[in-house]
């Protein structure tokens, strides 16, 4: 498969290229570039794409395919020498954890359960049948949810930010300078981090040239945006703290509070007589649950890409990123392990504060120290409860 578009790369003409239709499009929107500029530019641009680029991607198909004849037919970097202990240490590294595979194999399976009987309460709400497959029944909850219009999509996904931002006082003590803005183009659902001098925004990119199920926009909008990673990234950016932490970027923190900002808001009512959009959640909470089981799956049991597939669509309802899991052991296991964590960490502090917890005080410790790797998180929540509890105590 990626033998292929490198292929149609190398052989697209350069005008007709992503590169040359992108930098046209903005090329375009700038007013002190004159026209006869503008050609100069593109002209050269032509050339570039021509000379360098194609050959380029050329050159890269090439070795690919000569590549091919060594590859092995099985996925998973268990079938290799040493394959299973650099697995344990990818998922040592991406996880923060001392979990076995196995024990985050279970974990995946557990979670999935639990989703799968939120799900099921909800598709009963809906007069859904039982004897349908996920697939089936996700179907039917993006045609009751509704779509919206591509060229509308950017204005939507602002409305849920904005009312997102408006709801965030009674959670959060402190708010980012930094705005985000969301962009509208041919692919979309990321997060671009403003500039570290503050002179570019954060970005949320959404998809634009197609209608949208409104059953994930808002969990997206969440994730990526609000009170998700550019919180929480922006929040960093501008912490009086060294530049590296700062901008450190730890997956299991960064992505698991991509995941906890989905399940906040779920917390905080914003899904409330919203069954389409909670069953949105869920299904973005089951992909990644059934990562922790595919991550393992993979790399340790030996799994195909087929048995892969066949587990995704069953428990998740699409084919699956296979190929991604399968050259990237480790990271698919960072999202699910890192919103647990966090979950867990927010239960232990209203636990052992119990009527000195306040949600905001929770957060700034979360988030006010840049990204961690999750055993240094819990230290930073665990020293916060002792100095919460010692200042009541002082106080008394």
């Amino acid at each position: 498969y990626s033998r292929s578009l490198i292929e149609d790369l190398s052989k697209t003409t350069a005008r007709n290229s992503d590169h040359y239709n992108e930098f046209n499009d903005k090329l375009s929107l700038l007013d002190n570039v004159t026209d006869v500029e503008q050609s100069e530019l593109l002209e050269r641009l032509l050339l570039i794409i021509e000379q360098i680029v194609q050959p380029a991607y050329a050159e890269l198909e090439q070795k690919m395919a000569a590549l091919l004849p060594e590859a092995p037919e099985n996925i998973g970097f268990g079938q290799f020498e040493g394959g299973q202990a650099f697995y344990k240490f990818a998922l040592r590294f991406y996880t923060s954890g001392s979990e076995t595979p196995e024990q985050i194999h279970q974990l995946g399976l557990s979670e999935l359960a639990r989703i799968h009987a939120e799900m099921q309460l909800l598709f009963d709400q809906l007069g859904y049948p039982r004897d349908e497959s996920l697939a089936q029944l996700l179907g039917r909850v993006d045609a009751d949810g509704g779509s919206v219009v591509g060229r509308e999509a950017v204005a939507f996904f602002e409305d849920i930010i904005d009312e997102a931002y408006a709801d965030l006082s009674a959670t959060f003590s402190t708010l980012p300078v930094a705005e985000v803005v969301v962009i509208g183009g041919d692919s979309g659902g990321f997060y671009i981090k403003a500039s570290s001098d503050g002179s570019r925004p954060g970005a949320f990119y959404a998809q634009t040239n197609t209608d949208l199920p409104y059953t994930t926009m808002p969990t997206l909008a969440y994730h990526e945006a609000i009170p998700g990673h550019h919180l929480q990234i922006a929040l960093a950016q501008e912490l009086d703290l060294p530049r590296f932490r700062r901008n450190s970027t730890f997956t299991s923190f960064v992505e698991g509070w991509g995941l906890y900002a989905e399940r906040l808001a779920k917390d905080l009512g914003w899904y409330e007589s919203d069954p389409y959009g909670d069953l949105g959640r869920l299904r973005f909470e089951a992909m990644r649950a059934a990562r922790l089981v595919l991550d393992t799956g993979i790399h340790s049991k030996g799994w195909t890409y087929e048995q892969a597939q066949q587990f995704n669509r069953e428990n998740v309802g699409n084919n699956g990123a296979i190929a991604r899991y399968s050259v990237s052991p480790g990271q698919a296991s960072a999202y699910t392990t890192g919103m647990l964590k966090i979950l867990a960490l927010r239960q232990q502090a209203q636990d052992e504060l119990d009527g000195l917890y306040d949600i905001r005080d929770f957060h700034a410790a979360v988030i006010g120290n840049g990204s961690m790797p999750l055993n240094i998180l819990e230290e930073v929540v665990n020293d916060y409860i002792t100095e919460k509890l010692a200042a009541a105590d002082q106080g008394q």
